[in-house]
């Protein structure tokens, strides 16, 4: 796919979440990652805009992000490539979680902790405070959500183990 293309290419096991404005609160959805095939997983970033009783549904790319190389670095600090990540909206930031993929199709099951400002446009990584225990394991395929400023994940998995936990993280 080209950079001049309007469209994000097609995909499955990506983070897609209904935001919006203030006036029209579920007018847009966020995409971010996702497989587009076996060998290719992704970390770009798209805004669907739906305006409330309109037909014209048009696709933005953030601002900044551009085609990359497969399975490379963005070029606006989004994620590693990456699928299956827990993903919710809290506070006009979507929060993304885990997930696998990787550099270069690295299959690794992440266990970081990234956060999309839908008014700057910006990512931020939350680097972990040092614990008297370990931090949990990387996984994908997880629900999370936020309650009361804590990002809560629940399940998942990697190659070595199926999750039941419930790991609580202090925003």
């Amino acid at each position: 796919m080209s950079a001049d293309c309007d469209i994000p290419r097609p995909r499955t096991q990506h983070a897609a979440v209904a935001c919006g404005t203030k006036s029209e609160p579920k007018s847009e959805m966020f995409v971010f990652g996702g497989h587009a095939s076996p060998t290719l997983r992704l970390n770009d970033c798209w805004i669907l805009k739906a305006p409330n009783n309109a037909l014209d549904v048009t696709w933005q790319r953030v601002e900044g992000d551009k085609d990359v190389a497969d399975n490379e670095h963005s070029a606006i600090g989004a994620p590693l490539p990456r699928a299956n990540m827990g993903h919710t909206l809290f506070e006009g930031k979507i929060y993304i979680y885990g997930g696998h993929g990787g550099h270069n199709y690295e299959r690794k099951a992440f266990d970081d902790i990234y956060s999309f400002d839908l008014e700057t446009q910006t990512w931020h990584q939350y680097e972990p405070v040092q614990q008297a225990q370990p931090p949990p394991v990387g996984r994908g395929g997880n629900s999370i959500f936020v309650l009361d400023h804590k990002l809560y994940s629940y399940g998942g998995w990697n190659c070595d183990s199926q999750f039941t936990n419930l790991i609580v993280f202090n925003l």
